[in-house]
Formats: C-alpha cells, sequence, structure tokens
C-alpha cells in the first residue's frame, strides 16, 4: 500500500499524502503489536501444554550432578548459537557424594535449562552496557541431611528486591516484551520444584550485582508413580 501511494502521489495533494502515510504509519505498529503478542500467546500454549504433559511423568532414578553437566553444556551452546562471540566463565562445585534421587528427569532437566537460560540472559545483558565486564556464572550442589540444595549464581544485572515475592507468579516477568518471554518460566520451575517434588525454590539478589536461585530438593530414593 506504501508503494502503491508513493507511485500515485502526485495525483493527491500534500495533505492527503501525509494524512495517508500517517494512518500507514499506525496500521505498521499495530500490526508489530499483534505478532508480538500473538508470539507470547504462542508461547504461553505451548508452555502450558509442555507442563501439563510432564506433570503425569515417571520418577527415576537420577544423578543430579550429571543432569546439571547436561544442561550446563546445552544451555552454554545454546547461547552461544543466538549470540555470536558470547563468552562467559562458568564455575562448577558439584558435591561428589550426591547419589541417584527420586526424580522426573524431563521436568527437572527443564528448570534447570530455564535458570542457566536466565543467567546468561542477565551476563549477556549486563555485557552490552560494560565492555570490561567478565560474565560469571557458577553452579553447585550440595547435600546436607535429607536434602540436597542446587544453587544458581551468576554476577548480571541482579533483580530488584520489591520483585522477589512475585517473580514466581505466573505471567509476571521482569524483561521487556517482544524476546519470546511468556512470564511462566520461574512459575513452572515453582511448580516443578515444590508441587512436583515437594522441595523449594528461592531466589536472592542485588540489582546491578548477583542473582542467586537455590533449588532444594528432598533425598528420595524410592520408586514412585507422580
Amino acid at each position: 500500500l506504501k508503494e502503491e501511494v508513493d507511485k500515485n502521489k502526485e495525483k493527491l495533494s500534500a495533505d492527503a499524502v501525509s494524512y495517508i502515510n500517517e494512518i500507514l504509519s499506525d496500521i505498521k505498529t499495530n500490526v508489530s503489536k499483534i505478532h508480538e503478542h500473538g508470539q507470547r500467546a504462542d508461547n504461553i500454549v505451548k508452555n502450558m501444554l509442555m507442563h501439563s504433559q510432564e506433570a503425569g511423568v515417571q520418577k527415576e532414578m537420577t544423578n543430579i550432578n550429571d543432569l546439571l553437566e547436561d544442561n550446563i553444556n546445552i544451555a552454554y551452546q545454546s547461547q552461544k548459537a543466538v549470540n555470536e562471540g558470547f563468552e562467559c566463565e562458568i564455575e562448577k562445585a558439584f558435591d561428589s557424594s550426591l547419589e541417584k534421587i527420586l526424580v522426573a528427569p524431563q521436568a527437572m532437566a527443564r528448570v534447570f535449562n530455564y535458570l542457566l537460560s536466565n543467567s546468561f540472559y542477565a551476563v549477556t545483558e549486563k555485557a552490552q552496557k560494560d565492555k570490561a565486564y567478565k560474565p560469571l556464572i557458577k553452579v553447585s550442589t550440595l547435600k546436607e541431611g535429607d536434602w540436597i540444595y542446587i544453587k544458581f549464581y551468576d554476577n548480571g544485572t541482579g533483580i530488584p528486591e520489591k520483585d522477589f515475592k512475585k517473580i514466581f507468579e505466573p505471567f509476571y516477568t521482569t524483561k521487556p516484551t517482544g524476546r519470546g518471554n511468556t512470564g511462566l518460566g520461574l512459575s513452572i520451575c515453582y511448580d516443578t520444584i515444590a508441587k512436583q517434588h515437594k522441595g523449594d525454590i528461592t531466589v536472592d539478589s542485588k540489582l546491578g550485582e548477583y542473582t542467586t536461585f537455590t533449588v532444594k530438593l528432598p533425598v528420595v530414593k524410592s520408586r514412585e508413580r507422580t
């Protein structure tokens, strides 16, 4: 339509051309917003479907350290694929005394992958603003009594303290729209950890300095179905 107006603008008054172009600009903006929110709706539906499918999966005896190792590699390679030249130091401190525990490995892998992707997002955002900054992510495991603690630390952009209680709520997001985020990621993580596995997930952060997510899982060794 814009091309047709440009071809025939000599037949129209300057005011008419200006008015038509103004309308076309509004249409372009609106179509862009429709596309953006359509993509978000699509991602929400996909996330909800995957989450509902995972709710009935059978748990298996799983080595948490091995599952973390696999997902760290997957998340890092995915980040490098979308951000050419991306580099980040990753420190791993895994408790070698961890035995296999009963979890739904596919659901747990999604939690680990999402938390790692969040960390990569935070350090990437900070790196774009500070050329001297060196991205760092730390992943650790520790067994204490009947619990396993898994920590995901990054020295990225951080989260405002006022958002701590909201970030696990469905559809709440601190990221800009239009980047595929649905506001369901941390909500699904919470449901997977707290409801499916009777554990807990908490956050500690300082804006502009760091963020640490801590996943707490019970040591369960008997087989069962969820």
